[in-house]
């Protein structure tokens, strides 16, 4: 089961692959995923001149936002449902337009209890 499961994520993930880099919305592109070994993860680019947009003053700030709203969709999204049955773990990076890491957002089921 976990082979399959692990083939399955690596088979979606190749598939959004296809499309990447998309644009998330203003401030977001996705740049890549992957999909195995139990784990789904996106990398994603992040402007930060976006900050005085969000009316942030700081990454920290926008991490702590982005953290609690990421967290928020994972647990109560319908659509995430199967990945935590299956003990997936969801990883988002993200970078600043130049490729300079920004932050990493991970979270399993049991971030949702």
């Amino acid at each position: 089961l976990k082979e399959q499961l692990n083939q399955t994520l690596n088979e979606v993930s190749n598939e959004m692959n296809k499309n990447c880099p998309m644009v998330i919305d203003e401030c977001t592109n996705m740049l890549s995923t992957y999909g195995g070994m139990g784990t789904v993860m996106y990398h994603l680019s992040f402007d930060i001149n976006c900050l005085t947009i969000l009316e942030m003053s700081s990454i920290r700030e926008w991490e702590i936002y982005q953290t609690i709203s990421m967290k928020n969709s994972f647990c109560t999204d319908p659509t995430f449902q199967v990945f935590k049955d299956f003990g997936v773990i969801m990883i988002w990076k993200y970078y600043d337009l130049d490729g300079n890491f920004l932050s990493k957002i991970e979270l399993t089921s049991d971030d949702c209890k």
